[in-house]
């Protein structure tokens, strides 16, 4: 009896010496899995930390982004607004006929009247426009003492003047702007009066120019020959 009772604590004293290995084992694991369980706890937290700092500028980059989107479409909406604008203006100041009101006229005469007594003659190009601007032109040569004479171009054809009722003949020329001739033998006695004009109508918005020479025929040699052409584009 004694002996199998000896034989029982032996055998359970054996069975406990075998499990304890197992115990300190998976102790010693427990605990390392939980310092690692800690420092990637930690890790997580700092790579958090990192992330919410990373996109503070990713945050700050994209909102600059949009606004600067949103401001460019908008001064790109503007610029296209004002050349709109401006080829409207534009437009509008081609389709307006060219003229002279009183106080151009007395301003560009008061700059003239030196050269008083200086004979001129006038050929334009059939156009309503054009029409428009020559009795203004006119106007403004005769208040400053100038005298018009008859434009006579030499030439056969009728077609290269027409008359008018008790106004001198106006020739025909197909020319563009305004352009101030004269033979170029008159230079010297006659350039100055010509320039004095295209640049008188030049500072009222009429583009003008003078040149020597004679574009078509014309047989009125000490004459300045004012060539009124369509209003350039």
């Amino acid at each position: 009896m004694e002996q199998e009772q000896s034989k029982i604590i032996d055998k359970a004293i054996a069975s406990k010496g075998v499990n304890m290995p197992d115990i300190q084992t998976l102790t010693l694991r427990a605990q390392d899995l939980s310092q690692s369980v800690d420092w990637w706890n930690t890790a997580m937290i700092v790579g958090l930390v990192f992330a919410a700092l990373a996109a503070v500028p990713v945050v700050i980059t994209t909102h600059m982004a949009l606004k600067r989107a949103k401001e460019l479409s908008d001064t790109q909406d503007q610029l296209i607004q004002a050349k709109d604008a401006q080829l409207k203006a534009e437009l509008a100041k081609i389709k307006d006929p060219r003229t002279l009101s009183t106080e151009q006229q007395a301003r560009i005469s008061e700059q003239l009247k030196p050269f008083a007594g200086t004979e001129f003659d006038v050929a334009l190009t059939i156009d309503p426009e054009t029409q428009g601007l020559l009795l203004p032109i006119e106007q403004t040569l005769k208040a400053a003492g100038w005298r018009e004479i008859d434009w006579k171009s030499g030439a056969p054809i009728a077609e290269m003047s027409f008359t008018r009722k008790d106004m001198p003949n106006v020739g025909v020329v197909v020319v563009s702007g305004v352009i101030v001739q004269m033979h170029p033998e008159q230079l010297q006695t006659i350039g100055r009066a010509a320039q004095t004009l295209a640049a008188g109508l030049v500072s009222e918005g009429i583009e003008a120019r003078a040149e020597p020479g004679v574009g078509v025929p014309n047989i009125n040699a000490k004459a300045i020959h004012i060539l009124i052409g369509k209003k350039p584009l």
